[in-house]
């Protein structure tokens, strides 16, 4: 994120989000503290990948690829 920021932290930088998410998958992957299945570590080894080439987080969930991923409330 230092890199991103140019260590001046008071501006906006949409990329750091991407990176925060992509530092939450790697907790899922690494530091899991539930059963998983081999198919589970693929799928998110797959979205950290795909996170790596968005500049903002936003960016990332408007692309048609992740939209399986949501669901709607109930009652939606």
């Amino acid at each position: 994120m230092k890199k991103v920021t140019e260590d001046c932290w008071e501006g906006s930088f949409p990329r750091t989000n991407v990176i925060w998410l992509i530092y939450l998958v790697d907790i899922l992957r690494l530091k899991k503290s539930f059963e998983s299945r081999s198919k589970d570590e693929r799928d998110l080894r797959s979205l950290k990948k795909h996170l790596g080439k968005y500049q903002s987080a936003r960016e990332a969930l408007l692309d048609p690829s992740f939209g399986h991923l949501f669901v709607d409330p109930p009652g939606i």
